[in-house]
């Protein structure tokens, strides 16, 4: 049996309990849990269909996301990478998978990682699409109540052109206030590849002269 400060073991529960502390907010939101969709009654599944969502997904998929152990994976995975206690990394994430966007900050809290994360807001079916509740809700709410302390550098609307091409006119209005309530740098390109330099220029920008150690991609964000 593993022992209880096994380092596996702890970032799992960072996860986990990060994952109880969005639960808890969600429930003063008055949000339900669908226990058909989100059978663990994790907090974490949104719903099939909302104003922000920009793709399609698979339930299943996302429900295999909430398992906190995927935290020790992504360390495994950066240690591979090279990745060293302190290094400086830069990240890009969507709201379509929060249970992982969730194990990487618990990963990146293990190893003391330095994070330039840009996130694009628009979650696919089953994700954070819930305009009450996006990921930069969720991710502030983890900064605010102590549980992990990342936060986004700058955020997009998403979907396939990383500019909210084939969301609704309420959809982006919903999407950019959430990021204004969040005090997140919005970047707003009117093409993907321009999207990609702004991405890459705020990465510079906040880095300050300091080498990325690695990228890391979680969700299916264009401009990643």
């Amino acid at each position: 049996q593993r022992a209880a400060n096994d380092p596996s073991i702890c970032q799992a529960k960072t996860a986990l309990l990060a994952a109880q502390t969005i639960k808890e907010y969600s429930r003063t939101l008055g949000i339900p849990i669908d226990v058909q969709n989100d059978p663990y009654k994790t907090g974490l599944i949104g719903q099939e269909r909302t104003p922000i969502t920009s793709d399609r997904g698979i339930v299943n998929a996302k429900i295999l996301a909430t398992n906190p152990n995927y935290a020790a994976a992504f360390v495994e995975l950066l240690v591979k990478a090279k990745v060293h206690k302190g290094s400086l990394v830069a990240v890009g994430m969507t709201g379509s998978l929060p249970g992982w966007n969730l194990a990487f900050l618990a990963a990146g809290e293990a190893l003391d990682l330095k994070s330039i994360i840009i996130a694009s807001v628009g979650a696919s079916d089953w994700g954070a699409n819930l305009p009450s509740l996006t990921w930069l809700a969720m991710e502030r709410v983890l900064n605010e109540r102590g549980s992990l302390k990342y936060r986004s550098t700058a955020a997009s609307y998403g979907g396939p052109s990383d500019n909210g091409r084939g969301l609704s006119p309420e959809g982006r209005d919903l999407i950019k206030s959430a990021i204004d309530r969040n005090h997140v740098q919005f970047i707003n390109e009117p093409t993907l590849q321009s999207s990609i330099n702004k991405r890459v220029e705020v990465d510079d920008t906040a880095r300050t002269g300091r080498q990325l150690a690695c990228y890391v991609n979680i969700g299916g964000g264009s401009a990643s």
